[in-house]
């Protein structure tokens, strides 16, 4: 592995991750030859309501970073979503809760899926079916701070079920062939998610390129770039 990594010193890729409030990390690729990614994220922006009583819901991502990364390595992470209790310079108490939507949005995605053999080595049955799988995202939720409605009672927030892919039955977002195309490039992690007064919901997030245990060199030099947002935030009745 040391020869072969100093024989590719050459494939150095830096990735950023752009966006209104990022978490995913960027994946390149190679089973056999020595690269690096990077990504970077200090971003914590909040999406502010014009509602009865203004508030703002606090989006706070983190950063992940993967260094000289081959097929088989992850990383995780957290991120969270906060209904402050109080808003405005006078904390003025907070009487709203909201709903709220995830999405990722695929930005740029150079994964390449077909195969391309490695010192001659026959293409695996299953070759086509492994590459349209090699980038996960694993995505949990828990509501981390108890929250209460605008008469100041416990508030009975249930966490939704994050929506992985539709129909496959997998516990992860598998966006390997999600293209960076405008109306094709979304994918929900979970839809209408209420969020009680003074409450956080913080969410763990893991990225893993996967090793397949056939040639993966094609992704050598790629890059992939994604953002999460959050959006169609409502004010609701209490719960």
């Amino acid at each position: 592995m040391e020869k072969e990594r100093g024989n590719n010193n050459g494939n150095t890729v830096l990735l950023t991750v752009i966006g209104v409030a990022t978490l995913l990390v960027a994946l390149v690729g190679a089973t056999f030859a020595y690269f690096s990614a990077s990504i970077n994220n200090e971003q914590a922006e909040s999406l502010i309501l014009q509602t009865a009583t203004p508030v703002g819901l606090s989006y706070k991502g983190g950063t992940l970073a993967l260094e000289n990364i081959v097929p088989g390595d992850s990383k995780e992470g957290t991120f969270t979503v906060e209904n402050p209790a109080t808003v405005g310079e006078t904390s003025t108490p907070n009487k709203v809760q909201q709903t709220y939507d995830l999405t990722i949005f695929v930005d740029k995605n150079e994964l390449v899926t077909t195969y391309q053999s490695n010192s001659n080595v026959p293409k695996p049955a299953d070759a086509d079916t492994l590459l349209a799988d090699q980038m996960r995202v694993y995505i949990t939720a828990e509501k981390t701070t108890a929250g209460t409605n605008a008469a100041g009672e416990a508030a009975n927030t249930t966490m939704k079920a994050i929506q992985y892919n539709a129909g496959t039955g997998k516990d992860y977002f598998n966006l390997t062939s999600v293209p960076a195309t405008a109306g094709s490039n979304e994918v929900q992690i979970v839809n209408d998610q209420q969020i009680a007064i003074g409450e956080k919901h913080t969410y763990s997030i893991k990225v893993e390129f996967v090793e397949l245990n056939i040639p993966q060199d094609a992704n050598q030099g790629k890059a992939f770039e994604a953002h999460i947002e959050i959006g169609d935030t409502k004010s609701v009745k209490e719960s």
